[in-house]
């Protein structure tokens, strides 16, 4: 019996302490989403992605079409881990057309 009520004794202590250990070693992980827009600031696609995750594998996305204008970049590169906040990525264009008006006077 003697035996007996040791050995919970010290299977309770261990459980204790494994409990704590693991809650000393708990961590939060923080999520921030990568956004990408329009021209017009419309929402055209999102990703979430825990604080300090690889985005060395992650692409950009096709920008869409724009009449008139063509697709040189996006506002800014992805860096290599994600940040501790959130991104947006805006597409740039380049105007292709030129329209000139003359007055004749």
């Amino acid at each position: 019996m003697k035996a007996m009520i040791t050995a919970l004794t010290v299977l309770l202590v261990a459980s204790i302490y494994i409990l704590m250990f693991q809650e000393a070693q708990a961590q939060s992980v923080q999520i921030y989403s990568i956004t990408y827009e329009d021209s017009d600031g419309n929402k055209l696609h999102s990703v979430r992605y825990a604080a300090g995750a690889d985005l060395s594998e992650v692409e950009l996305p096709e920008a869409p079409e724009r009449e008139g204008y063509v697709f040189i970049g996006w506002s800014a590169e992805l860096p290599e881990i994600m940040p501790n906040s959130s991104l947006v990525y805006v597409p740039i264009y380049m105007q292709t057309s030129l329209t000139v008006y003359h007055t004749l006077s």
